[in-house]
């Protein structure tokens, strides 16, 4: 009788009575894999790196205005040098734009100057300041305040400044104009 008894759970166990284990695990098994799929997606959504994957790369107004799509300009524009000496023009008054830093409101006020030799560069910067000012708001208004509190990070915007300056002063005028900006205050708070 005892062997009877014994071989009932065995026999059980080899029909399915016992197979609820396996059946959890391989369960818990594909919801690991799922979040671990939704995990990586979600990484690559917020890094931008899920659009440049997929072909969309992103518009960040450096494509080729003809059709939106191609190789991105070559901005900053080399621009010739003439005999002339340096010439300076701030762009006044101070930017000040608000953004937000992880739910924190946040400011930045920022001085800026460009540099020509040309004086109908400056003059054609001036010309166009209503569009340069709304260019360059948005432009720093876009920024985070951990990249705007590295040196790296204000270089950057610093070349990104020249190259709107400069993209817009060859749409308007077809010459890039200007050969450089300068940040004179830069406040953050």
């Amino acid at each position: 009788m005892a062997k009877k008894e014994e071989a009932k759970p065995a026999e059980a166990a080899a029909a399915g009575g016992g197979g609820g284990g396996k059946g959890k695990l391989i369960i818990i098994i594909l919801l690991v894999l799922i979040l671990l799929i939704l995990a990586v997606g979600a990484t690559l959504f917020f890094t931008g790196a899920l659009n440049k994957f997929l072909g969309h790369g992103g518009d960040d107004g450096s494509a080729v205005a003809a059709g939106g799509h191609g190789a991105p300009m070559a901005v900053p524009v080399a621009v010739p040098k003439s005999a002339g000496p340096a010439k300076y023009q701030p762009l006044d008054p101070p930017f000040v734009v608000n953004f937000d830093d992880q739910g924190v409101l946040r400011y930045v006020q920022i001085s800026v100057s460009i540099m020509a030799r040309d004086q109908k560069a400056l003059d054609k910067v001036k010309e166009n300041d209503p569009q340069i000012r709304y260019r360059l708001i948005l432009l720093f208004s876009g920024q985070t305040f951990a990249e705007l509190g590295t040196p790296a990070g204000k270089e950057k915007l610093q070349q990104k400044t020249l190259e709107e300056i400069q993209k817009i002063l060859i749409a308007e005028t077809g010459t890039p104009g200007i050969e450089a900006v300068y940040f004179t205050n830069f406040v953050m708070q």
